[in-house]
């Protein structure tokens, strides 16, 4: 009995113990060592992979490129090691990069001389990833989906070649877990023919960019490499000049074409579940897409076409656009926006100076559209007809397009715009683009975004004027010029 009542009596001062005994282990050991491992792992992960689709990405830092990778992070402590590998996610980039970095020498202020000549790096990638980095690499990735870069378009000689060569046929044996795939290298038979070991293994694959010399050296049997990739849905194709690839062009719902012959255009009849195009011609290819194409193209579930090249505005319908980019002259869209007139409610297009005449009449195409990008360029269309119009003073557009709550008013339903303006942009156009904006921002109608991207610094007058749309609440942005 008089046991229990001495423990019963000292227990206050063996817990009070016990805590201040933990409270001291919690000083001693840093509090970034008492971070939670999937904290820390969603920290590792963000240091890692914020490049496009996941990739591994770059810093410049003092006029050095810092690879931002889980090597680094592993070797801070044992925890963080652990830790880092621990997570298979974090070793799921790879990279073989044989590309050489060019960049402008930096000024007295820390920027980028755009004056002077961009000049070979001494960062630049020597190939000098170890063989057994990449193995143990891979390891650590475990079954993770892989995002793969390989870029070797300044092709290496001698042993760095070799190197090359033994990196990529590590890396194919693990082609079954591949879910992003970006080549960029030029048509190298030695590199071809490692990669060709790919086919029948790239179950995994959905996203696949390419940026290559297709010419008469591709292999026959690799026309049909992707036919086998049952996920593949997103793919860019840059460079191609040579034979047919074969696509997969009915389960594709992304593809990007911006400068391609015209036989990868053949098989778009049967993309149906596309959703997002882009499409774009080779600067020698003038060919015109209508003689080339039997009838008109038909995508139904089609909802983002960008166009650089205005011919293929002669082929496509797509009854459920609703985003449409025009790169080309508007008088070759025409057609275009004329069948999409009522549907569309994004729209981005380029106005050269023979052709401001003709904007405001084409915005009036438009009347439901929500969202509107105009960059002004500068210099004349590169080829004019009638239909182009003449230049008038971008004021004279403002103006057109302020709200006077008639039925004329352009694109009454606007909510978001961006305007990139020339060198020879005036205060009066100014003046009427600060108009047009205050006359949207009117807490009656709708616009609430603006981004304004001006080609020269603004004078304190009429930067005055759109600080004060901001103060008053309007998301306006004034970007920095350009020139």
């Amino acid at each position: 009995m008089q046991e229990i009542e001495f423990e019963r009596d000292t227990e206050p001062f063996i817990n009070a113990g016990s805590e201040a005994s933990e409270l001291h282990d919690q000083a001693v050991v840093p509090a970034i060592q008492r971070i939670a491992p999937e904290v820390l792992c969603e920290i590792f992960w963000w240091a890692c992979s914020t490049g496009e689709y996941g990739a591994p990405c770059t810093r410049v830092v003092a006029g050095h490129f810092v690879r931002i990778a889980p090597w680094k992070l592993s070797h801070v402590s044992q925890h963080w090691r652990a830790t880092a590998h621990g997570d298979a996610s974090l070793w799921s980039n790879v990279e073989i990069n044989a590309e050489p970095y060019y960049l402008r020498p930096i000024d007295s202020d820390g920027n980028r001389d755009s004056s002077q000549p961009a000049v070979l790096t001494q960062d630049s990638p020597q190939v000098e990833y170890p063989l057994a980095a990449l193995e143990m690499q891979l390891s650590l990735s475990a079954n993770a989906p892989l995002c793969v870069i390989v870029r070797l378009k300044d092709r290496p000689n001698g042993p760095a070649h070799a190197h090359v060569i033994s990196l990529l046929e590590t890396l194919v044996l693990h082609s079954d877990h591949w879910k992003v795939l970006i080549l960029v290298f030029e048509t190298d038979l030695a590199v071809v023919k490692t990669l060709s070991h790919m086919k029948r293994r790239l179950s995994c694959l959905t996203h696949f960019h390419l940026c290559c010399k297709l010419d008469e050296r591709w292999p026959t049997e690799l026309r049909d490499i992707f036919l086998d990739s049952p996920q593949l849905q997103r793919l860019y194709i840059v460079g191609q000049h040579g034979p047919p690839i074969l696509l997969p062009y009915q389960q594709l719902s992304h593809l990007d074409l911006p400068s391609c012959s015209m036989f990868l255009i053949h098989g778009l009849t049967a993309a149906e579940n596309l959703r997002d195009l882009s499409l774009g011609m080779s600067n020698d290819d003038d060919s015109n897409p209508a003689a080339l194409v039997e009838g008109i193209i038909t995508l139904p579930n089609l909802r983002s076409l960008l166009i650089y090249d205005g011919r293929f505005s002669q082929i496509i319908e797509a009854p459920k656009l609703e985003y449409l980019f025009i790169w080309s002259r508007i008088s070759t869209a025409l057609p275009l926006l004329r069948r999409f007139c009522g549907q569309l409610e994004k729209l981005e297009i380029r106005c050269y100076r023979t052709e401001t005449s003709v904007l405001p009449s084409v915005l009036r195409l438009v009347p439901n559209l929500l969202e509107l990008g105009v960059m002004f360029d500068e210099r004349n269309s590169v080829k004019t007809d009638e239909t182009d119009g003449i230049e008038i003073p971008k004021s004279q557009i403002f103006r057109a397009m302020e709200l006077s709550g008639s039925a004329e008013d352009i694109c009454p339903q606007l909510t978001s715009a961006r305007f990139t303006l020339t060198p020879d942009t005036v205060s009066e156009d100014w003046d009427s683009l600060y108009s047009m904006l205050n006359s949207r921002w009117d807490p009656g109608h709708r616009l609430k975004r603006a981004l304004l991207e001006p080609a020269v610094p603004l004078a304190l007058s009429i930067s005055t004027k759109f600080e004060a749309l901001k103060a008053d609440g309007l998301e306006l942005e004034i970007g920095e010029p350009f020139n």
